[in-house]
């Protein structure tokens, strides 16, 4: 009959028919609602959402080395910032050197923005021209240094890169 809830048609005894799932068609009428006959739903309706892989990747890329000379034996903390990682996951960091020299960096971290609280020292010496390295974030603020290990003095140019 149209418009009327559908109960069960065979109640444990001693209790009253319970309304079924179910819901109404274009017609008024009440269906069944299961495995033969779902739930109709419509993305147009606002019913369900689109299927996506990935809907926002966040990146930022903030320099802080930008063709600083640096002798043999030293380092140089470049812009010596602190740079907020609040909200990211990773940091990759690259560089460009101007000669095929051992240079690294040393990841200093920070939980108050002023105070060295851990530092990864040494990551990514190497003597290759341009090399890059990918940490997880080990604190709310890092600052980076970057080391000439070569014999020569080197410009190097570094960036820092803060995923998601």
């Amino acid at each position: 009959m149209p418009g009327q809830l559908l109960r069960e048609t065979n109640p444990a005894q001693g209790y009253a028919p319970s309304l079924v799932p179910q819901h109404e068609d274009v017609n008024g009428d009440y269906k069944r609602t299961g495995e033969i006959n779902p739930l109709p739903v419509s993305v147009e309706d606002g019913g369900a959402a689109a299927q996506v892989d990935i809907q926002y990747r966040k990146q930022k890329m903030v320099p802080t080395h930008a063709g600083v000379l640096i002798t043999n034996g030293s380092t140089s903390f470049g812009t010596n910032v602190w740079i907020d990682t609040d909200g990211f996951n990773e940091i990759a960091l690259t560089l460009i050197n101007s000669v095929a020299g051992n240079t690294l960096f040393d990841v200093y971290w920070s939980h108050d923005n002023a105070t060295i609280h851990g530092a990864n020292y040494g990551q990514g010496n190497s003597a290759a021209l341009a090399k890059g390295i990918v940490l997880p974030i080990l604190a709310r603020w890092v600052k980076i240094s970057v080391g000439n290990n070569h014999t020569a003095p080197s410009t190097i140019s570094a960036w820092t890169y803060l995923k998601v």
